[in-house]
């Protein structure tokens, strides 16, 4: 009985062509998990920078002069009120705290001595995140001259108990390079001065 020719030539992928099939799969993959995470890193920024923005026009317009004077100096505002007044957007609050997208935390501090201004202090960044928001806010206060309540900016650890870096003013904000500012820790924090606007 003559074998079947058609059946002797039929045979499966080696294992060269396998680990080449494997390869360009990683590749595919590896391209879309790249892409995705860019995506994901990119939403997070824009939602954190314009999220705090509303919640610094928020207060600005809730919180007068004479009220700060009121609170106190280095006083916490607190997260009830925050959350209660819609200070930030809604879904920054979590079981009574204010937490960015991210997961970290955001404080508001009162200082009562002049000139009046309150600190956002957005914590639990890690580096890639810390760098992109440092180059966001960088392009949104490009022309700002400080009539807009900017002032300075911290940038440090969530962990320092204080030990940011030296107030980055707002011209050394746009010459800076976010890269070099932003440790190599899920705990970054970037700690911004306004000035409250009203008068009462």
């Amino acid at each position: 009985m003559m074998p079947n020719i058609g059946l002797l030539k039929q045979r499966g992928f080696n294992l060269i062509e396998s680990a080449v099939v494997l390869g360009v799969v990683g590749l595919v993959i590896g391209g879309i998990w790249g892409a995705a995470s860019a995506i994901s890193l990119a939403n997070k920024t824009n939602r954190i920078v314009n999220g705090t923005l509303d919640g610094v026009r928020n207060i600005q317009k809730l919180i007068s002069i004479s009220d700060s004077t009121a609170i106190g100096n280095a006083v916490y505002l607190d997260a009830n009120f925050l959350i209660s007044a819609s200070v930030f957007p809604a879904d920054f609050s979590v079981n009574g705290t204010v937490v960015h997208p991210a997961g970290g935390a955001i404080t508001v501090r009162n200082w009562a001595v002049t000139p009046r201004s309150f600190d956002v202090m957005v914590s639990g960044l890690e580096r890639s995140l810390c760098i992109n928001i440092l180059y966001k806010l960088r392009g949104i206060i490009g022309s700002a001259d400080g009539s807009d309540g900017w002032r300075e900016l911290y940038v440090g650890s969530s962990t320092g108990g204080g030990g940011e870096n030296a107030w980055i003013s707002l011209t050394a904000l746009r010459a800076m390079d976010p890269s070099s500012t932003c440790a190599y820790s899920p705990s970054n924090r970037i700690r911004m001065r306004f000035a409250y606007r009203q008068i009462k």
